[in-house]
């Protein structure tokens, strides 16, 4: 879930035994969630004459309203070796929520 999107327990992750030692976690360990998104338009257009032409769109932005989390805090240990409260917390989204947008054109 968001407030614990990997495990943070004391026994995965430890400290390296000195300074000098960069510890043993591999890169692109810590993937960050999935993106999804759908986007969809719709327009119609109405001939009035041969001149004129009036459109209508209607337009939804993340028309399945899916959160998209955003990163989680990956600083799984502080400065000063402890561990950090927030490691693998999701605190935002990536995207905005369903959004619906309508216009109309007038063409001549």
């Amino acid at each position: 879930g968001a407030d614990r999107y990997f495990e943070t327990s004391r026994s995965h992750f430890v400290p390296p035994p000195n300074s000098r030692t960069i510890g043993t976690v591999g890169r692109n360990t810590l993937m960050a969630p999935g993106l999804a998104n759908l986007d969809l338009s719709l327009t119609k257009n109405t001939y009035i004459g041969e001149t004129v032409n009036v459109q209508f769109r209607a337009e939804f932005f993340n028309i399945l309203n899916r959160a998209n989390f955003s990163r989680p805090d990956a600083r799984v240990m502080g400065s000063t070796g402890r561990p950090n409260r927030n490691a693998g917390r999701i605190s935002q989204t990536t995207l905005t929520n369903r959004q619906i947008q309508f216009g109309l054109r007038l063409e001549f």
